[in-house]
């Protein structure tokens, strides 16, 4: 009990201490300003997170609203005021949300700057603790490097761009929508579609195969019965995977499995319908079918291709400038089909001049300037029609328009860049002028050949 009371007196002597010092006029007037000043800092600092916090609202509610240049003010003024240490959440989001407008900018600055600050905003968003958040960041970083391949770095932006996509196809959570997950796919699919156009054989099968077993797990979502135009969409895309891949490894199988897609797509994409998806499918199927040829069937195959590209000049006619590229695409692939047609029906001579026919339709549409590879392959192409015409007739004039085609051709098809196309130009020509040789000028034409054969053999060594 005295122990007790004795405690009880010691704290009543601390709190009269406490009490004359902070009644002390001195350590009232230094106390006091501190204090003042404390409650002010952290008025002002609740102020300006409010005034932080409406401009974050307002700038939502403009991208909402699809006023994009007005929620980048928004966002640009928000973030003046935060830093990834005073107002972490608030500094990622902001970051996130002005990398989005960006990357919608499409240029290299903004594509570059957008993409910077989206990866910023991971540093806030683990996968972990926000997956939502993670994949709609990974997305965009991802779309932002595969426009960013548009202007430059090809490859290394695409595989980039991979990259991101690939983190979202790894992240499997509950929380995010099949429409996003979906979404993804998509852009992760169109990433290594572009990609396979860069790539050396190896890389290409590599990235052929990913798309494909991408494409193919999309199917899983967008069936046929609920998803039509989606599921004939990923079919027709599945179609065109398989063709280029049959070009690299098991050939017969992959063409195949290319006819199977285009037709599963020719369920939804009639003419009726959907006219110019049908038209690029009768394009893909006019390819397929040609290739299906060289392994089975071959006269019914052809005629298959053949009908399918007739088909698709029913969409893409000449006289409709917006459909240029895809009527001088079918028109140069029915050059091929017919010398391959003219060699195994009787009615040779009418074959060669309709593949005749195609290419001069096809070359009226563009100028080595502007499309100098298709232009160059059209004249190659030419070329080997007018040499197969000269077995039958008018030989001299036809051997002469044949070496006007390979030369026409060769300015395109250089030694130094297209070692390849060089290559067959140069052994075609020495065969044209040794035919030439027989007819006029012997000793001229011989040389020529004799020229034309040397190229041949030394750029065919050096390789």
């Amino acid at each position: 009990m005295k122990k007790a009371n004795k405690h009880k007196k010691r704290e009543n002597r601390k709190s009269n201490t406490i009490v004359k010092v902070l009644s002390n006029p001195i350590v009232v007037g230094i106390i006091a300003p501190l204090l003042i000043f404390v409650a002010g800092l952290y008025y002002s600092e609740k102020k300006d997170q409010g005034k932080i916090e409406t401009l974050i609202n307002q700038a939502d509610i403009k991208l909402s609203n699809k006023n994009y240049d007005q929620a980048l003010l928004d966002y640009q003024e928000a973030c003046k005021n935060i830093s990834k240490e005073s107002l972490p959440r608030q500094y990622a989001y902001v970051n996130k949300q002005i990398g989005k407008i960006l990357i919608n900018k499409n240029n290299e600055k903004d594509l570059t700057t957008g993409i910077t600050l989206l990866k910023n905003s991971l540093e806030f968003y683990k996968d972990e603790e926000y997956p939502v958040e993670f994949h709609e960041i990974c997305e965009n970083i991802g779309i932002g490097y595969t426009e960013l391949s548009r202007v430059k770095d090809k490859i290394e932006n695409l595989n980039l761009s991979i990259e991101y996509f690939s983190k979202n196809f790894n992240l499997k959570n509950s929380k995010i929508s099949e429409k996003d997950i979906d979404s993804n796919l998509v852009n992760l699919a169109t990433a290594y579609s572009q990609l396979i156009e860069f790539e050396d054989a190896d890389k290409k099968i590599d990235s052929l195969e990913k798309c494909i077993d991408t494409y193919t797990e999309l199917l899983k979502t967008f069936n046929k019965g609920d998803y039509p135009f989606e599921y004939a969409t990923i079919q027709l895309n599945l179609g065109n995977s398989f063709k280029i891949l049959s070009d690299y490894k098991n050939r017969a199988d992959n063409i195949k499995l290319a006819v199977q897609s285009c037709l599963a797509a020719g369920d939804i994409f009639t003419v009726e319908k959907f006219p110019e998806e049908y038209g690029k499918l009768c394009m893909d199927l006019g390819v397929i079918y040609r290739n299906l040829s060289e392994i089975e069937d071959k006269k019914i195959n052809l005629n298959k291709s053949l009908q399918s590209n007739r088909d698709a000049l029913l969409i893409f006619k000449s006289d409709d400038k917006k459909y240029e590229e895809p009527y001088v695409e079918i028109n140069s692939n029915l050059v091929i089909t017919y010398l391959d047609i003219s060699e195994i029906e009787d009615d040779k001579k009418e074959n060669i001049e309709l593949a005749i026919t195609s290419a001069n339709n096809a070359l009226e549409k563009i100028h080595i300037n502007t499309s100098p590879i298709v232009y160059a392959g059209i004249n190659m192409n030419l070329g080997k029609a007018y040499a197969y015409l000269s077995q039958i007739e008018n030989e001299k004039d036809n051997l002469e328009k044949t070496i006007q085609c390979l030369n026409e051709a060769e300015k395109v098809f250089t030694a130094r860049n297209y070692r390849s196309q060089y290559s067959k130009i140069q052994y075609n020509k020495s065969f044209a002028y040794y035919s030439l040789s027989k007819i006029v000028d012997k000793a001229e034409n011989e040389q020529k050949a004799l020229e034309a054969l040397e190229k041949y053999k030394l750029n065919t060594l050096s390789n």
